[in-house]
This record gives structure tokens, sequence and C-alpha cells, in this order.
């Protein structure tokens, strides 16, 4: 089984965004620093084995994004921007194919703004390339 949740992250923290972003796995330890990035694996099931060789694999990724109003700008717009740059990134480099975009309360803090962004490919083990 081959996922990419370390890889992933470790390239969402090599990104440009517009403001000073902490990327994180989902359920770090640590205090939250916003705006905020993190990111889990949701899936990743053979869909095809030869020979008991996984060939392919059915792979979902979540990322969170998480932010407070930073002035003149709300806790929305900031998700949002962030979201852009994750979302096109995560298309153009690894050809992953956005499932989902929501927004979504923090459900421990009303003061901050989340975005939970989902994407979904088939990946072939032996070269690591993501089809849709």
């Amino acid at each position: 089984m081959l996922s990419l949740e370390v890889e992933l992250k470790d390239h969402l923290k090599t990104l440009t965004y517009p403001y000073d972003v902490t990327v994180r796995p989902s359920y770090s330890k640590l205090s939250p620093s916003y705006p905020m990035v993190t990111i889990q694996e949701i899936g990743n099931t053979t869909r095809q084995a030869i020979s008991g060789t996984e060939k392919y694999a059915d792979i979902a990724y979540q990322v969170d994004i998480f932010s407070k109003d930073i002035y003149p700008e709300s806790g929305v717009t900031v998700c949002r921007n962030i979201a852009s740059v994750v979302d096109s990134d995560l298309q153009s480099t690894y050809g992953l194919l956005r499932t989902s975009q929501t927004r979504m309360p923090d459900p421990t803090d009303n003061s901050v703004s989340r975005m939970t962004l989902r994407y979904s490919g088939i990946l072939d083990t032996n070269n690591e390339y993501i089809y849709h």
C-alpha cells in the first residue's frame, strides 16, 4: 500500500501563499496557529491487484484550511485565497481531482473559519502516476 500523505504535506509546506501559513497533519497535538492547512488521507483501497501485488489504488485526501480574520479580510476570504493556491497546485502538480469544496464552521471555536477540500485519484503504484 502506497500513501502520498507525507509527500503531499511536505509539498504543501513549499507553496507560496498570500499569508504566513502553517501546514500540519490532521490531528496534530500542537496548539492551532492561524491560518493553518491540515491534510489527511481519507481513503486508500486496492483497485486492482495482480498475483497479490497491488497495481492500482483508489486514493483520497482531505485538506482543511482554518483561519481567523486577518484585517481587513475575513477568515472566509483568507480560507478562499489559500484554497485557491492549494487547489490549483494539487490538480496541476499531482493530477488529483477535487471532488468537493465545503465551508463549514469550526466546532471548537466560532471565530475560526474553515474550508474543506477533498481530492481523489487512481494511483498507479508502479510509477506513482495518478489518473482520474
